[in-house]
C-alpha cells in the first residue's frame, strides 16, 4: 500500500477517506478467537498513522496511530459458520477504533539535532 502524503500549511486542513479491504475469510479471522468467558477477541485490522512536523527549527513532531480492530461480521447464533453484518448499536461489538498513544518529539533545534529531554526531572 502506498502511503498518502499531503503537505499542509498552518490553518489548512484536508479530509481523507480510508477504505480497509479484506476478504470475508480475513474479516471472520479477525474475531474467530474467544476468551474463556465467551467474549470474542478482536484482532488488529489496520493501523493508520498521522504525522505532524512543525515547520520551524525549534518545533514539535507528533505521531498519532489510529488502531482499527475487529470485524463488522458477527457470527449467527445457532448457525455454525454463518456470519451477518453487525448493525445493532446495543449488541456487543467486536469492531473498534482507538488512539492508544501520541508520540511527541520537542526540538530545541532540528538543524543541530538537539531535542528537549522527554523525561521529567525527579523532584
Amino acid at each position: 500500500m502506498n502511503p498518502f502524503r499531503e503537505q499542509l500549511h498552518p490553518g489548512e486542513s484536508v479530509e481523507v477517506d480510508v477504505t480497509i479491504s479484506r476478504t470475508v475469510a480475513e474479516w471472520v479471522q479477525l474475531v474467530d478467537d474467544v476468551n474463556p468467558n465467551g467474549t470474542r477477541i478482536a484482532k488488529r485490522a489496520a493501523v493508520l498513522q498521522v504525522n505532524y512536523k512543525g515547520p520551524r527549527d525549534a518545533d514539535v513532531d507528533e505521531v498519532q496511530r489510529i488502531v482499527v480492530s475487529g470485524s463488522l461480521l458477527m457470527p449467527v447464533e445457532g448457525a455454525e459458520g454463518d456470519r451477518r453484518p453487525h448493525h445493532h448499536p446495543f449488541e456487543d461489538q467486536t469492531f473498534g477504533v482507538d488512539m492508544p498513544t501520541v508520540e511527541r518529539t520537542y526540538w530545541r533545534s532540528r538543524k543541530a539535532n538537539e531535542k528537549f529531554d522527554s523525561v521529567l526531572p525527579e523532584q
